[in-house]
């Protein structure tokens, strides 16, 4: 007797008995049948596109696996291998996969992997995720011109813009005799001066500029200490 099953499906994996029986008895003989499968990775197709995740927030990544014996699985970002942290959890079952960061950095971008492998093959899937976040200060904030109603500020660009361009400046000004800022004006993200002026002779000024984009605004640029509002010729400590 022989049993032939054609197109083997997951759901064959069964134990199987074959009887034999005549006018003098009966003989059982009994097998269980295991298949062994390449495994295979399947995702939501909305994880083919570039993933816009904003800083500080979730990013949150799920395959569903398969294959015989259940496959392994492993996650990377790049050449790194993930593992379960106070931010990151992988949790896995035989049938999926999910990777979750919480309070996602600027520096987790980048193509992250999931390889499912077990004694017949592997599969592997691979996502881009881009890190959106604020930008980082201006840098080398100065002052350019002094007169006794108005200061002239120049900045170079951040260092980082965030991971999505910038959208302009904004600069705050403070009499030194108050507690709080106060928001001067904004300029577009090419424009990095700016003339301050209503400023009154002889009284102290400090200044913040921020770089923006999307997302929000960075730190402040700081000068060294404050700036008088004074005639050029005039002394220093006038």
């Amino acid at each position: 007797a022989k049993l032939t099953i054609k197109n083997l499906e997951p759901s064959d994996v069964a134990a199987y008995r074959c009887e034999a029986e005549n006018k003098l008895g009966r003989v059982d003989t009994k097998c269980t049948l295991t298949m062994h499968s390449k495994p295979v990775i399947t995702y939501d197709g909305a994880l083919r596109d570039a993933q816009v995740v904003k800083s500080g927030s979730s990013l949150i990544l799920s395959v569903n696996t398969s294959g015989a014996p259940v496959p392994n699985i492993t996650w990377r970002l790049g050449e790194e291998m993930l593992s379960s942290t106070d931010r990151t959890t992988i949790e896995t079952t035989d049938t999926y996969s999910t990777l979750t960061i919480r309070d996602v950095q600027d520096s987790q971008g980048g193509v992250y992997s999931v390889t499912a492998e077990n004694v017949v093959g592997s599969d592997k899937a691979e996502f881009t995720v881009n890190i959106r976040g604020k930008p980082a200060p201006p840098r080398e904030l100065h002052v350019k011109e002094v007169y006794k109603d108005y200061i002239v500020l120049t900045w170079e660009e951040p260092e980082f813009d965030g991971g999505s361009p910038l959208t302009g400046y904004y600069v705050e000004k403070r009499d030194v005799t108050k507690k709080s800022f106060v928001k001067v004006e904004s300029t577009d993200n090419i424009t990095r001066t700016l003339k301050v002026t209503k400023l009154v002779e002889g009284k102290e000024y400090e200044f913040n500029v921020y770089a923006e984009n999307e997302i929000g605004a960075s730190l402040p640029a700081t000068l060294p200490g404050p700036v008088k509002a004074r005639l050029p010729f005039d002394p220093p400590d006038a």
